[in-house]
């Protein structure tokens, strides 16, 4: 018997298409260059290693974050319902490990401060232990190099996408943009994909971006290969790289010697101005 899978699951991954079932054939992420971060570009291109980020590092104050609701015993029938599942589902747990809580009337554990700041404070740790990588499906946007390629002085890589499962590109989804901030509410830990979405939302003011996303936490199960920090590109091909309008031929030749060495052998390209429109051009570059 087939088993039904959760309604919440399929919204998720109806609002939040991979980048393949939204038609991408490639994705692009920018970089500054510095020497000082040599070991990471080597990551990228000799070891094949993506860095995820922690969202801590973002440029938006909002990224990640949420709003908890907590229901109101007496018109919050679903969210009470779903809150009592997460007692009794936590509860299990503690027995599981030998340990057994006292037993307290929901309304005194709704009310408990303490037992709010910790559920709060758990839920935020574990966005705290979740690694994020970024990615656009535009190349030539002034405005990406400047901020995430340091003004021209960095580059930017396209990656792949193909239908491949095992491939991180293929996992990468697209962010929503709203201004509905993230609320949880509860069950939580019966229904984790809710945790997913606070990942995924944006507010409207950087709809510009058109961003996916690839994630992943150390501690998960069942996800792609990883170091901790980074996950491997073993299914995945970086087809391209694009040097900035800025970037010095000795740190484009940093680069090329990294590619060298590693298993991509990507086309290299070298940004250049639109002589009369406000336009980005690309022309092969030649070591």
């Amino acid at each position: 018997m087939q088993r039904e899978i959760d309604p919440l699951i399929l919204q998720f991954a109806d609002e939040h298409k991979t980048a393949h079932q939204m038609g991408e054939d490639g994705l692009f992420r920018y970089s500054f260059y510095s020497k000082e971060y040599a070991s990471r570009h080597a990551a990228l291109f000799t070891d094949g290693l993506l860095y995820h980020n922690n969202p801590e590092s973002f440029n938006d104050p909002f990224d990640c974050k949420f709003h908890l609701r907590w229901p109101d015993p007496l018109i919050d029938n679903d969210d009470l319902k779903g809150f009592v599942s997460d007692i009794n589902f936590m509860n299990e747990l503690y027995k599981e490990r030998g340990v057994e809580l006292p037993s307290r009337s929901i309304e005194s554990v709704l009310s408990d401060e303490n037992i709010r700041e910790a559920l709060r404070n758990a839920i935020a740790g574990e966005y705290e232990q979740t690694r994020v990588c970024c990615f656009t499906s535009e190349n030539d946007n002034p405005l990406f190099w400047s901020h995430y390629a340091n003004s021209h002085k960095g580059y930017c890589v396209r990656f792949e996408v193909t239908n491949n499962p095992t491939s991180v590109l293929h996992n990468a989804r697209k962010i929503v943009y709203s201004e509905d901030y993230p609320t949880i509410t509860f069950p939580i830990m019966t229904k984790v994909v809710k945790a997913l979405i606070p990942l995924f939302r944006k507010s409207e003011e950087w709809d510009y971006e058109g961003e996916y996303r690839s994630i992943f936490s150390p501690h998960w199960v069942n996800q792609l290969e990883h170091n901790g920090e980074s996950l491997l590109l073993t299914n995945d091909n970086i087809t391209d790289v694009y040097f900035g309008l800025k970037m010095t031929e000795e740190d484009k030749q940093d680069i090329v010697q990294l590619i060298t060495n590693g298993p991509f052998n990507p086309r290299l390209w070298h940004v250049k101005t639109h002589p009369s429109q406000y336009k980005l051009d690309f022309e092969t570059y030649k070591p």
